[in-house]
């Protein structure tokens, strides 16, 4: 019975990190598909550091909406090196009702999260099947001979 808590400890995460994956890729594709789109540029970079050995940069970006408000807002993912540099221009898509829920238009942050989870949830499902099917068929017991 203790291996079965792992069956459904493993089903149980697969389920949340398919949730997670459902839900961000469909975030992403509903500002693919409606949000507005304007350009933007990186106005700095922002070095984050959680220990003197490693960090990252994040851009500030400036943009204008369609409705002429500006804004200007540090993205959500940094890398190191940096990605961009000040100057840059970049494209932006954002929400028409709220503009500060806004991204650079590119795979690494439209797709990034949608795709990890979903890594992980093919890898946790294939894990749970294999460790369901090994608890239900345990390998035959060698014969000894006297």
């Amino acid at each position: 019975m203790q291996n079965q808590w792992i069956v459904l400890v493993l089903a149980a995460l697969s389920i949340i990190f398919f949730c997670i994956t459902y839900i961000s890729l469909g975030k992403a594709q509903e500002l693919v598909r409606a949000g507005a789109t304007t350009d933007g540029t990186v106005i700095k970079m922002i070095y984050s550091s959680h220990d003197t050995n490693s960090g990252v940069y994040y851009p500030v970006v400036r943009f204008q909406t369609t409705d002429g408000q500006t804004l200007e807002e540090r993205s959500r993912f940094g890398s190191s090196p940096p990605e961009f540099k000040q100057g840059d221009h970049v494209q932006i898509l954002y929400t028409r009702d709220n503009p500060k829920n806004w991204c650079i238009n590119s795979w690494w942050d439209l797709y990034f999260v949608p795709t990890i989870f979903g890594v992980f949830t093919g890898i946790l499902g294939i894990t749970t099947i294999i460790v369901q099917y090994c608890i239900t068929h345990p390998a035959p017991k060698p014969l000894v001979s006297d």
